[in-house]
C-alpha cells in the first residue's frame, strides 16, 4: 500500500531551507523571522498531508483519536503563542514568537513521521 506521508528527507530539506534563508537573510529580526515564518507554514502543511496519510493506515477509531489529538496540539500552539505575546518586551516577540513557534511545530511534524513510520513499519 502506498502512503503518501512526509518523509525525514523531506523534513530534513524544510529545515536546511530554514538554516540557508536565516544565514542570508542575517540583517534583523524581522527577516530572519520571516524565514521560520514561512517554514512553519510549510511544517503544517506536511502535518497536514501526513495526518490525512494516516487515515489510510488506521482504523476508523483510532483515526478520529488521531484527529482529536491533533486537535489538542493546535490548540496547545495557539496558546503558547498567545503567552509570547504577553510575556516579552514588545521589541522582542517577534523572533522569539516565530522561532518558538516554528520549532515546535517542526518536532510535531517530526513525531508524526514517526508514528507513520512505526505503524507502517508492523504492516504485514
Amino acid at each position: 500500500m502506498a502512503v503518501d506521508y512526509t518523509t525525514q528527507k523531506e523534513l530534513k530539506e524544510i529545515e536546511n531551507e530554514t538554516q540557508k534563508c536565516i544565514d542570508e537573510n542575517y540583517i534583523s529580526d524581522y527577516t530572519m523571522a520571516q524565514c521560520t515564518i514561512e517554514r512553519t507554514k510549510k511544517y503544517n502543511i506536511e502535518i497536514e498531508r501526513t495526518i490525512k496519510a494516516a487515515k489510510n493506515i488506521l482504523s476508523k477509531s483510532q483515526y478520529e483519536q488521531l484527529l482529536k489529538n491533533q486537535s489538542k496540539w493546535e490548540d496547545f500552539a495557539k496558546k503558547h503563542n498567545k503567552i509570547h505575546k504577553i510575556n516579552y518586551p514588545p521589541y522582542q516577540p517577534y523572533l522569539l514568537a516565530a522561532n518558538d513557534i516554528y520549532e515546535i511545530t517542526k518536532d510535531r511534524a517530526v513525531y508524526l513521521n514517526k508514528f507513520i513510520e512505526g505503524l507502517l513499519s508492523m504492516k504485514p
